[in-house]
């Protein structure tokens, strides 16, 4: 049975043992389940750990772009705008975490750093949102 305790952080995460396999958690309040913590305790604000929050967003960037498939998938079923809705909420989830992690970094070095490592892949995130909508505007 799923919990909820109250905890600071209010970034993005993938849980794998959720019932929605590899969908993103909104983790205000935290989810636990008999001791299994969806948080990463190290998302304190004066400690980043960059390495460890780039892997968690590109859990979500690939936990994104599996929701943008089954979107394209679903065209002309009546599956679509479920599918659709639940794909622009995972690319808005994961751009997020992504703005939050740079906003939190201390210096431009490590700003660039994370760009260069993961802004492409979110910039390639946002575009297949755009292409997937402009597509149901031309039906």
């Amino acid at each position: 049975m799923l919990t909820h305790r109250l905890m600071k952080s209010s970034l993005l995460s993938v849980c794998r043992r959720c019932p929605v396999f590899r969908r993103p958690v909104l983790l205000q309040p935290t989810l636990v389940q008999r001791g299994h913590y969806v948080t990463k305790s190290h998302f304190a604000r004066d400690a980043v750990d960059v390495n460890k929050e780039v892997e968690t967003i590109s859990e979500l960037f690939a936990a994104a772009r599996d929701e943008l498939e089954y979107a394209e998938e679903a065209k002309g079923t009546t599956y679509y705008n479920e599918d659709r809705q639940t794909a622009q909420k995972a690319v808005e989830d994961t751009l997020a975490a992504y703005v939050q992690l740079k906003a939190r970094l201390s210096t431009d070095a490590e700003r660039k750093d994370v760009e260069r490592r993961i802004g492409l892949r979110m910039a390639e995130l946002r575009a297949q949102l755009d292409a997937l909508t402009e597509a149901e505007g031309d039906h």
